[in-house]
């Protein structure tokens, strides 16, 4: 059911549950095992949802986050028997390459957003713009990764750039204390823990 569609993202809660984004070419899926992976079944999206589905993020065996590749972003509370759609109107999400969800922040890399990270504090209830650092040597900051370690803590990866910014405040400023930690092209995702 999944042929052809590449395997964009995957997030497991526990050794039975997960869920794994996929999609090619403006369709997607969302796939989900609750048997430890023997078996893995399509779930169903929002009336009106077509599109590549590019990061997912568990947090329980009945809570998920989901979004596509052009920003509809998406939550099940029931274990994915439905999925419902969470309005950002006052900011629009144009190319997403990754989702994280930890507590109540949900932060997502919008790399069609040129030089901000996406933010939800509050479980999706506002949204809100995260400037990333300007630097003259850099003609773009387009974020790549994003992985977060607390609700003032999260880092992330930018394209094209071996940089890593990082937040201690909840994003209100990043820092590039982490300046050219690999090679150019190199950065596509990210994982911190603390």
């Amino acid at each position: 059911l999944w042929k052809g569609m590449n395997g964009n993202d995957i997030s497991a809660v526990d050794e039975w549950t997960a869920w794994a984004a996929v999609g090619n070419e403006g369709k997607g899926a969302i796939l989900h095992t609750s048997d430890g992976g023997f078996t893995w079944k399509i779930q169903p999206f929002p009336e009106g949802v077509e599109d590549e589905v590019k990061g997912v993020k568990g947090l329980s065996r009945d809570v998920a986050w989901a979004v596509t590749l052009s920003g509809i972003v998406m939550i099940t509370d029931d274990g994915g028997e439905t999925w419902a759609v969470i309005p950002h109107e006052n900011v629009p999400i144009k190319q997403v390459n990754r989702i994280d969800a930890k507590g109540e922040d949900i932060w997502i890399a919008d790399y069609g957003n040129a030089t901000s990270m996406i933010h939800s504090p509050d479980f999706g209830k506002t949204w809100r713009l995260e400037p990333l650092p300007e630097d003259p040597d850099l003609t773009e900051t387009r974020p790549m990764g994003i992985t977060i370690v607390d609700s003032q803590t999260a880092w992330s990866a930018i394209k094209s750039y071996p940089n890593l910014y990082r937040t201690t405040d909840g994003g209100d400023v990043w820092h590039d204390d982490a300046r050219e930690v690999s090679g150019e092209g190199d950065i596509d995702d990210i994982c911190a823990s603390s």
